[in-house]
């Protein structure tokens, strides 16, 4: 089972320490609130993450799960 409270305290610490400007760990955040139920923050981070890239598949995988937050589902990576 996820523990999304913890997973936002993990990631946000990690944003802290690349001083938020680190489009993964900000896509991490976005995934950890999403997680904890909080999809507008989920949102606001995901979009402050595709701000930050420069790689098109990256934003193109970015903007996918940017989709999934404005729907209210969290974003779940399966198992190969």
């Amino acid at each position: 089972m996820v523990d999304g409270k913890r997973a936002v305290e993990s990631a946000t610490k990690a944003c802290e320490l690349s001083n938020g400007k680190d489009p993964n760990s900000i896509d991490t955040l976005a995934a950890a609130c999403a997680e904890a139920g909080d999809f507008d923050q989920a949102v606001k981070r995901q979009s402050q993450a595709i701000d930050l890239l420069t790689d098109a598949k990256e934003k193109e995988d970015f903007v996918t799960r940017l989709k999934l937050y404005r729907e209210k589902k969290p974003y779940r990576e399966t198992a190969p």
